[in-house]
């Protein structure tokens, strides 16, 4: 993989100057020096981006971490998830908390499919009955999603990690959250529906679609645009050893005693820069 496309560094705030704030590194998390970022899209139109990054990205990544004595914990729940995890409507729990968990570090790519959603409301063909026992079991831990129940589980997750709290007008600290939007060929698939025995693309799903990504456009998280896996590749590693850099100074900051128990704060312009692993 080589140098990344130059692309201008979104900057924000330190964490920590915001009450209240979701996200960020904390000073416990940068003591534990993981990196532990999930990785969010639909997933059989994704299988070639998720390989080249298993193969391809994360292993250099890792020689980067252990010379740095951090650890790279990638998740990805295309393993992660039973079947009969999913039979129990258990889908969207676990997936919405492992956002929560791998918070500050996110990373989500959309194509030309949206994904699984309960489709029309119940009592209406089409709708799928499995997917709202998901929600249902959903809404026990995350109640926000009772307003959002025609949408994709894809963009739960992104909702979940940040664009909810943005969209609220709630602090949430985004230099480690990324967003990347593939540039769409004919062949790429699309969400379809049967219409009298015949599979067509579905419409509806498309407008939601692009209805998201227009809102990711206009959040606190500039989608990056690739064509190849292997560009994508090279934007995925440039953030994964910008996630680094700000582990690696919250914690050099955490031992030096600047902050203590909470966020760190960053002082300098210099250690402003570093933390947010600013790109050139």
């Amino acid at each position: 993989v080589g140098q990344a496309p130059n692309r201008a560094a979104p900057m924000a705030e330190a964490p920590g100057e915001a009450e209240g704030r979701r996200g960020g590194i904390t000073a416990a998390l940068a003591n534990s020096r993981t990196l532990k970022p999930f990785f969010s899209s639909t997933f059989s139109d994704f299988t070639d981006e998720r390989e080249h990054l298993t193969k391809h990205v994360f292993p250099q990544f890792i020689k980067m971490c252990e010379e740095k004595s951090c650890m790279f914990s990638p998740i990805d729940l295309r393993w992660g998830i039973t079947s009969e995890q999913s039979t129990a409507g258990q889908v969207i729990n676990i997936c919405l908390n492992a956002c929560e968990n791998s918070r500050p570090f996110f990373i989500t790519c959309l194509g030309e499919r949206y994904g699984w959603q309960r489709g029309p409301p119940p009592g209406e063909e089409g709708h799928d009955e499995l997917y709202q026992r998901t929600l249902e079991e959903g809404k026990r831990n995350f109640p926000w999603i009772a307003d959002y129940e025609d949408r994709a589980v894809t963009e739960l997750e992104i909702m979940q990690d940040f664009l909810h709290d943005a969209e609220n007008g709630r602090p949430v600290d985004t230099t480690h959250m990324h967003v990347y939007f593939r540039k769409p060929r004919p062949e790429h698939a699309r969400d379809r529906r049967m219409v009298d025995g015949e599979s067509v693309v579905d419409e509806e799903c498309g407008a939601k679609l692009e209805a998201l990504k227009e809102r990711l456009r206009q959040s606190p998280v500039a989608p990056i645009e690739y064509d190849t896996v292997e560009e994508l590749g090279e934007y995925v590693l440039d953030d994964l050893t910008a996630m680094l850099k700000g582990v690696v100074a919250a914690q050099q900051l955490a031992n030096s005693n600047v902050a203590e128990g909470g966020y760190v704060a960053v002082d300098t312009e210099r250690e402003s820069h570093e933390f947010f692993g600013a790109k050139i």
